[in-house]
């Protein structure tokens, strides 16, 4: 299989467009059998948007596309500032 991680360039209804590694844009195709993920749900095609971050499992064609298994959504990063996890230490303690 291969992978491919990126941020979606553009949504063209069976095609992303991708930014992947050194920012080279990927196509993805997506086919009838194209699982999207967005954590354990399934989400449809014309959910993905711009921007969105996906990591897509597949296998590259003839034409160097990569026709898309499993595509899952993944969460933003968190905003400037923002914590995820557990508080810092000593925090509940006071």
């Amino acid at each position: 299989a291969h992978g491919v991680f990126g941020q979606i360039l553009k949504a063209d209804g069976n095609t992303l467009g991708i930014a992947g590694k050194d920012n080279v844009e990927k196509i993805v195709v997506i086919g009838d059998g194209t699982e999207i993920m967005r954590f354990k749900e399934k989400m449809a095609k014309e959910e993905l948007k711009a921007d969105d971050l996906i990591v897509v499992i597949g296998e590259p064609n003839d034409a160097g596309q990569i026709e898309a298994k499993l595509i899952r959504l993944m969460p933003p990063p968190p905003a400037a500032g923002e914590r995820r996890g557990p508080p810092p230490d000593g925090l509940w303690s006071r």
